[in-house]
């Protein structure tokens, strides 16, 4: 079972320590998203976290999902909308196979062709 809970210093130096781990995980992501494939505790404090390469693949991304929805219905959210950096595939089709659909495409704030998913809760 996955349970979030608060982190009481989220921007800690430890805390991004964990975060500069978990990203440079992922060095193709990385270089598609960043240009390069390690990023500093500096950059990671601009990105978002995701999933341990060494735990991909066990269910751990869609259970997250599961929760984060359950409590945005909570909240009384009726959609989510995200974006996946075109060529990262796996990213594509974890967010497809948890029902998030493709409505547009754009560029991020770097200047990266990103694709537009949305899912009605």
């Amino acid at each position: 079972m996955i349970t979030l809970e608060v982190v009481s210093e989220p921007m800690s130096p430890e805390n991004i320590g964990i975060q500069t781990s978990m990203m440079n995980s992922q060095p193709s992501y990385n270089l598609v998203v960043m240009g390069k494939a390690s990023l500093t505790n500096e950059e990671i404090l601009e990105e978002n976290t995701d999933i341990h390469k060494d735990y991909e693949g066990q269910g751990i991304g869609r259970q997250v999902v599961e929760l984060i929805e359950c409590n945005l219905r909570e909240e009384n959210v009726d959609k989510v909308r995200l974006c996946v950096q075109k060529g990262n595939e796996s990213g594509a089709l974890f967010w497809s196979k948890n029902e998030y659909i493709i409505i547009s495409s754009s560029m991020d704030h770097r200047g990266n062709p990103i694709d537009i998913y949305e899912k009605k809760l």
